[in-house]
């Protein structure tokens, strides 16, 4: 739930926008579900691309970052706490994405740069493992947070505020971010323009698509299911991905996808057996509920 100052959020304090598709820029669309707890939001497809994303949405200003990431203060820093921080050994997943990384950067040590890193638990994992970490986050409370505890380089703000390091990055990481901003193909392109000639955008996402999640659309698009939607819910998705609309955006900003794979996060954190049945069988029928795409950025660029 959104909290600010003590006050629970509710949806008419901010003002509803019409957007066009940010994929294609289309604006022809179709409804594709209706949420919130009064049913107020609304995800359409594209008619053209089939990309999902909120029409309308709420006005992407300060007075709505401030409702929709209300919760990654000190309530989360106190979550992250209670994990143990900072981690002192990582999980299944981070040493999953870790091994990726390690396969498709082609420098030793590589330098790291983490968009949305919270409070830089995945930089944290991999630092020192022939990896230089870098962090940005748009929390003020987190970045101060981990600054305390942290030995390497942590940014508030966003990759908009970095035109100081263009190219500098052997590789750029974007876990469970793309899908709230409200311009997900100019933050890639943000993202390239960050990353040497040669390295490479690792993207991670929900996946729209997934057998659990387009289950739960149905029932929620024909109200076979109970709305467990609360006042105070935030709908911070601006923007939701499959196989199909990952691949275009990011080719769409000129990278070379050199791996792609759905899985199930829980998975990655099992047994080996577990973590390799999981991928092998997402590897042919994507039912995974998160997206993991790689792409290179062409060394002349």
């Amino acid at each position: 739930m959104a909290h600010l100052n003590g006050e629970l959020f509710h949806w008419k304090k901010l003002n509803f926008v019409d957007v066009s598709c940010p994929l294609c820029g289309s604006d022809r669309h179709r409804l594709y579900e209706r949420y919130g707890e009064e049913y107020q939001y609304s995800y359409v497809s594209c008619r053209d691309c089939t990309f999902i994303f909120q029409n309308p949405r709420f006005e992407y200003n300060d007075d709505f970052l401030k409702w929709a990431y209300s919760w990654y203060g000190d309530e989360f820093i106190k979550e992250t706490q209670g994990k143990g921080y900072p981690p002192q050994q990582g999980n299944g997943y981070f040493a999953f994405k870790k091994a990726l990384l390690d396969r498709f950067c082609e420098a030793r040590p590589y330098r790291l740069l983490d968009v949305g890193c919270a409070c830089g638990q995945f930089l944290s994992y991999c630092h020192g493992k022939n990896c230089i970490s870098t962090g940005v986050e748009t929390s003020e409370k987190q970045v101060e947070f981990a600054r305390r505890y942290l030995p390497f380089e942590m940014i508030c703000g966003t990759t908009a505020n970095m035109q100081g390091y263009s190219g500098v990055f052997d590789a750029t990481h974007i876990a469970h971010t793309l899908e709230h901003v409200p311009n997900p193909r100019q933050t890639l392109q943000e993202l390239v323009f960050l990353t040497k000639p040669g390295g490479i955008v690792f993207v991670e996402v929900p996946h729209a698509g997934s057998l659990k999640n387009y289950t739960d659309h149905l029932r929620a698009r024909y109200r076979l299911r109970k709305n467990t939607w609360k006042p105070g819910d935030f709908p911070e998705h601006l923007v939701e991905f499959t196989p199909q609309t990952l691949k275009r955006i990011m080719r769409s900003v000129g990278l070379e996808i050199v791996y792609f794979q759905s899985h199930s996060r829980s998975s990655m954190k099992k047994s080996k057996w577990v973590k390799q049945t999981d991928l092998l069988l997402n590897r042919v029928l994507n039912f995974g509920n998160n997206l993991v795409c790689i792409g290179r950025k062409p060394k002349s660029a």
